[in-house]
């Protein structure tokens, strides 16, 4: 008997895989327009046809409650069946299944043998979990020569990811002998690449002479891609470059405007320093009501300074 896939006011009669693919295609484009609601019902139902994308993609729908409430048993339940029909990604998040005990016991052993199938598929967030197993002793033996393993791989695939993680490996002696040389390739690869993280890593070596030569100029530039790509951190370097003049000329009061950017957008450090601007009215008007909500709000985030100064400026002990 052929089952029927419902989709808005029409129906699908699946036949074979390749109707099953195209439904499930339109299942995907429903996600991606945030119709939740009706690619749930999709996947589920294409779910009853063992397709493993549509099981897996039901899994994630009750594991994050997108157009469902969310059930971790059934999350759990879905991603072993689609382990188990060798859906590569359904192990990894199977993993993350047991390694947080989400719909199951938590089974530190078991998380490591799913990550570690996917990895061996060249699933990448695998390959970084099976990284993070194998160098804190999580559900297998600690060595650090296995995690540097996949980190190689992961650079020599072209993950960002993997080539920052290795390169602060050979920078820091970890698991590896250290080499400077091989270190700053790998942060230049990963931050030519794109990743944030490595931008801002970079400019903070060129900032401070740090296995580059010195050179304040590259580290603002790289400073200014990192946030360009989303590093919180980045803002905070951009600031304490105007604020102290690193090979700019110095201007606290465009200093004070990038603090005021992170301080709106819940950034700890900046919600402490620009508290400082408007508590001691330089570069910005003064506004000690302002100021002391913001070194509340980084001191709720355990910013040690925020919590000092509401000490020695308003008497007060947090937590209140």
């Amino acid at each position: 008997m052929i089952k029927t896939i419902c989709y808005n006011n029409g129906k699908y009669g699946i036949h074979d895989n390749a109707e099953l693919e195209t439904a499930y295609n339109k299942a995907e484009f429903l996600d991606s327009i945030f119709w939740f609601d009706s690619a749930f019902a999709m996947y589920i139902q294409l779910a009853e046809y063992n397709y493993p994308p549509a099981v897996y993609k039901a899994g994630l729908a009750y594991f994050y409650g997108s157009g469902i409430e969310p059930n971790d048993d059934e999350a759990f339940r879905l991603f072993k069946k689609a382990a188990d029909m060798g859906h590569i990604p359904a192990y990894y998040m199977l993993g993350n299944c047991y390694f947080c005990g989400i719909g199951t016991k938590k089974s530190p052993r078991k998380a490591y043998s799913a990550y570690l199938k996917a990895a061996r598929e060249n699933y990448e967030p695998a390959m970084l979990k099976a990284h993070f197993c194998c160098v804190c002793g999580i559900g297998t033996k600690a060595s650090w020569k296995s995690g540097i393993k996949w980190l190689q791989k992961l650079a020599d695939m072209g993950n960002y990811e993997g080539m920052l993680l290795l390169a602060r490996c050979y920078r820091h002696s970890l698991g590896v002998v250290r080499d400077r040389d091989k270190a700053i390739e790998l942060y230049i690869n990963a931050a030519e690449g794109g990743d944030a993280d490595a931008q801002c890593e970079l400019g903070e070596l060129y900032r401070d002479g740090i296995l580059v030569e010195k050179d304040l100029r590259k580290s603002l530039i790289w400073f200014t891609k990192a946030f360009d790509n989303g590093s919180d951190e980045a803002i905070i370097n951009i600031a304490e470059t105007y604020e102290k003049g690193l090979g700019v000329e110095k201007d606290k009061k465009r200093a004070a405007k990038f603090y005021e950017w992170a301080a709106e957008h819940n950034i700890s450090p900046g919600l402490r320093r620009y508290a400082d601007y408007l508590y001691e009215g330089k570069y910005v008007q003064r506004d000690v009501d302002t100021a002391h909500q913001l070194y509340i709000e980084a001191a709720e985030q355990q910013n040690s300074i925020a919590i000092r100064k509401l000490k020695t400026l308003f008497n007060e002990e947090y937590p209140f």
